[in-house]
């Protein structure tokens, strides 16, 4: 996650980064979203990558999910909100951007959702 975090940061600060391609999500990111952060709070792999790609199944091991799960799955559990914050055009797909607020803390995420053909093919939280 960290080096994720750290090669997002490097490409933003090489002006590498996208260009903005939207400004509002529809049904199908929202409900992708709710039930990665569901996943998430319940700590069930299974279920997180339940609607992802092949390639998306076979990244997110088990273990790396779990390392996840327990970094956020407590601030989940208590509630968030998700404002969509923009559409990114990277590498020839689209990826939505939210900004997570967790419930009774001053904590937020960013998070970015890649879907293909309506499958989850990235989530990154920042």
């Amino acid at each position: 996650m960290k080096t994720l975090s750290f090669l997002f940061g490097c490409l933003l600060s090489l002006g590498v980064a996208a260009t903005v391609y939207a400004e509002k999500s529809t049904e199908t990111e929202h409900t992708s979203l709710t039930q990665l952060m569901t996943a998430i709070s319940q700590d069930d792999h299974e279920a997180f990558i339940a609607n992802g790609t092949q390639a998306f199944k076979n990244n997110i091991s088990k273990q790396t999910f779990h390392q996840l799960s327990d970094q956020l799955g407590d601030q989940v559990r208590k509630g968030y909100t998700a404002d969509y914050v923009t559409a990114l055009y990277q590498n020839g797909n689209i990826v939505h951007v939210w900004k997570i607020s967790y419930t009774g803390s001053k904590e937020q995420s960013l998070m970015k959702l890649m879907l293909i053909d309506d499958k989850v093919a990235g989530f990154w939280i920042l």
